[in-house]
């Protein structure tokens, strides 16, 4: 995957991430949204089989980031990316209720 080698060596505090910091590394906006959608899609599958690597928080930091540089970059919208799927999935570790 592209974002292996685009993020090595980066600060990855996510809480905080933003395409400015990587203007020393002279990756292209294009390269770098498709890299934090293959991060996100990572991260998707580790959290539905039970195995988070990040916090929520960070999470949402990458998943508010890749909303904000779509809009800013629509050519970048795939039918991929984690902003345009819907996850159906759910953890069969977590408890069944039935409402009545």
């Amino acid at each position: 995957m592209i974002y292996q080698d685009l993020l090595k060596g980066l600060d990855l505090n996510y809480d905080n991430y933003s395409i400015n910091k990587l203007e020393s590394y002279q990756v292209s906006s294009e390269d770098y949204i498709l890299a934090l959608q293959d991060t996100i899609i990572v991260h998707d599958k580790l959290y539905e089989q039970n195995r988070p690597f990040i916090t929520d928080s960070m999470y949402d930091g990458l998943y508010k980031e890749l909303i904000r540089l779509e809009a800013a970059y629509p050519q970048t919208v795939n039918s991929n990316s984690p902003t345009q799927r819907i996850i159906a999935n759910f953890a069969e570790s977590l408890e069944k209720v039935s409402y009545n």
